[in-house]
């Protein structure tokens, strides 16, 4: 991210047009496979890599061989002479210390002209072999790199491909000077890293965004032939799709309309469903697992968690930056980066001219309106504070930074704001201070900040609290997401109604998180979600949308179908229901009673005095006769109890092989071994 986010900062920056900055992205030849070892150990001992370490790299370079695999056919072995190991976890370290020469030449080289700001020296980027030139007064500075270049690859091995690296000029109006030149010139976009880089930022959206739900469409193409289910369609997306787009979300600071993600739901829903309608809305699916869901990807919450994580770069007080962060915060002199962010005061254009950060700012606030906040953030820094006019006026502020009060939330201590006398004794202020700490103190009444309490933040929290993870990205979008997703109490609520039972919060809870763990077999669990958030069409819910379709049970002909009557109250399925529990209750030598709560949550505090083991299994028995009985949904009588055990053993093999795989066989015996002697004692001869 840091190396694009400085490109950006750098080709829309108004002064590259002035500066006729060049932008050149260089292909190294064969880079990995061109390292001459001669120059790669001489290059470890002056970075001071220890003897040990250099003598280990050279055991693993002493004579290496290798053999090519063509169509199954082995050739012979031969030797190399150069290059970094293929495979090898340690060659695209190798190869960045080797190339870090010629870098740190080009950073050196007064004759070389970068882009400067006010506080950076932009003239290289480097990530791998991938190479970025930011060069001003081209008809200088070129033919220096080029001779640099050149010397640098006699002892090192290093090579430009020439005519695939790319040239694109920013404002620079005497083409003639690069025309000359040795690269390729590209006026209108290069590729870097797998974004397409274009002159215009408004160009970026159809450049990169475009192609990639075009993949999307030929990707479902093809899928949609394939005989996967719901949960399998959810996982192609997951796997496949997900990555590619949160690299454009990471990497490419632009802000996305609505339009955008409801073209991406056409794309993906219709799949979902397999072109027919669909049974339940998209934010149910979305939902974690633990809440109920099936985890497809919300891409919107995806978007602003990935700008979330840029957020909290901004609000870092660190002097030490990256050069794009330097160049973003050197844009909004005098103020503090943090303070533009979280300001409820929006500036002028001309405070802000930087379209990157503009960018950012309207997905800052498309964010809050989404969210419904419009409260003042108690992370908004003190100093340069724009909406805090007397911060701008007096240094005492900056004092304060210096001291520790850098934010708005270190004055509140125990969950309340500080008295002026808390704030002496914490952070040792001045007693000429306190008129300070009035004008801040009206600034919160201004913005009607409680002063007695935290107010409570869901922005605040994704800041803040997963700052440094190594998830970030995942636990802010949970976050994000626990905070967006809907209730489930109306579907309770509904089953309360036609059962006439109450379920308890903590069992219908316990209902939600257990629907993925069912069984290793996904269809299986796709039978729960579905049974659980009602999905399934019963006779009485046909007669409302088709009113010719009777609403009586075909089954007991007595009664209208509702799904609580067709999963448990007619009297045929509950003749079925009384014999499976009775073949339960010999299995695992206890007293079970058919439970409407258990049999639809597969959890009710009815069966609290089981082991874990017996929970598991009565869950796994329940879920495969709901698939039973919804084959049989449309048939006049129910399934038998042969039929139930006979899939029980045929799917035993799959949940043996998930537990051999987790190395736990054990306790696959555990839960299972009752049921095996129950078939020894009553079916095998």
């Amino acid at each position: 991210m840091h190396n694009i986010r400085r490109l950006f900062n750098i080709i829309y920056h108004p002064k590259a047009v002035r500066d006729n900055l060049v932008v050149i992205s260089l292909d190294a030849e064969k880079a990995f496979d061109r390292v001459e070892w001669p120059y790669l150990f001489a290059v470890l001992e002056k970075f001071d890599m220890g003897d040990e370490f250099i003598t280990w790299i050279k055991i693993l370079y002493s004579s290496p061989a290798a053999r090519v695999l063509t169509n199954k056919t082995i050739s012979d072995s031969f030797s190399l002479q150069r290059g970094t190991r293929q495979g090898c976890p340690l060659s695209p370290l190798l190869f960045a210390l080797s190339v870090e020469p010629l870098a740190e030449t080009i950073r050196s080289n007064s004759c070389i002209h970068g882009f400067s700001t006010s506080n950076t020296i932009n003239k290289i980027s480097l990530y791998a072999d991938d190479i970025l030139l930011y060069i001003t007064q081209p008809q200088v500075s070129l033919p220096v790199i080029l001779k640099t270049i050149t010397t640098f690859g006699k002892f090192s091995g290093f090579k430009v491909n020439l005519e695939k690296s790319e040239l694109m000029p920013i404002g620079l109006k005497d083409l003639s000077l690069i025309h000359s030149s040795p690269f390729k010139v590209s006026k209108e976009k290069i590729v870097y890293l797998g974004i397409v880089v274009t002159y215009k930022y408004s160009l970026l959206f159809k450049s990169n965004f475009n192609p990639l739900l075009s993949k999307l469409q030929n990707c479902i193409h093809y899928w949609r032939t394939l005989p996967i289910s719901l949960m399998g369609r959810i996982n192609a997306i997951k796997m496949i799709f997900l990555p590619q787009i949160l690299y454009l979300f990471r990497n490419i600071p632009i802000l996305l309309p609505k339009s955008f993600f409801k073209r991406l739901d056409s794309i993906i829903l219709p799949f979902l469903w397999n072109y027919k309608s669909h049974r339940i809305k998209k934010v149910h699916l979305c939902k974690s697992k633990h809440e109920g869901g099936l985890a497809l990807p919300d891409f919107r919450l995806y978007y602003w968690a990935t700008h979330l994580q840029v957020f909290a770069l901004w609000l870092e007080q660190s002097a030490v930056a990256p050069d794009w962060l330097q160049i973003e915060r050197d844009y909004c002199h005098p103020y503090d980066l943090g303070a533009v962010l979280l300001s409820p005061v929006i500036l002028d254009q001309a405070a802000v001219n930087n379209i990157v950060i503009k960018s950012q700012l309207r997905v800052w606030r498309q964010m809050r309106e989404y969210l419904k906040i419009k409260s003042l953030s108690l992370l908004i820094p003190i100093a340069n504070n724009p909406s805090f006019p007397p911060s701008r006026l007096d240094t005492t502020f900056t004092q304060w930074k210096e001291l520790g009060i850098c934010t708005i939330k270190d004055l509140y201590l125990d969950g309340a704001l500080a008295s002026f006398m808390q704030l002496q004794q914490k952070y040792n202020l001045p007693k000429n201070n306190f008129f300070r700490f009035l004008q801040i103190r009206n600034y919160l009444r201004t913005y009607k900040v409680s002063l007695d309490e935290v107010p409570p933040s869901v922005i605040d929290d994704c800041l803040i609290q997963f700052r440094g993870n190594k998830c970030q990205l995942s636990l802010i979008y949970g976050r994000l997401l626990a905070v967006t997703s809907p209730s489930t109490k109306l579907i309770r609520e509904e089953w309360e109604r036609e059962i006439g039972v109450g379920i308890s919060e903590e069992v219908w809870q316990s209902g939600l998180e257990d629907i993925d763990k069912q069984s290793v077999n996904t269809r299986l669990c796709l039978i729960q979600f579905k049974v659980l958030h009602r999905l399934h069409f019963s006779k009485k819910k046909l007669h409302r949308i088709f009113p010719n379709i009777s609403p009586i049970c075909d089954k007991c002909k007595r009664e209208d179908a509702d799904l609580a009557h067709s999963f448990i109250f007619c009297h045929k399925i509950q003749g079925f229901w009384c014999e499976l529990f009775k073949v339960l209750s010999d299995i695992l030598n206890v007293n079970l009673a058919p439970d409407p709560v258990l049999i639809i949550l597969g959890h009710s505090n009815y069966i609290c005095s089981l082991n874990s083991a017996q929970q598991k299994f009565l869950t796994y028995c329940l879920i495969t006769a709901k698939k039973l009985l919804l084959l049989f949904w449309k048939k006049v009588n129910p399934p038998t109890i042969k039929l139930w055990l006979e899939e029980l053993i045929s799917t035993l093999h799959l949940e043996r092989t998930r537990y051999l795989l987790k190395g736990n066989i054990k306790q696959f015996h555990k839960i299972w071994d009752p049921f095996f002697c129950y078939l020894k004692s009553n079916y095998i001869p």
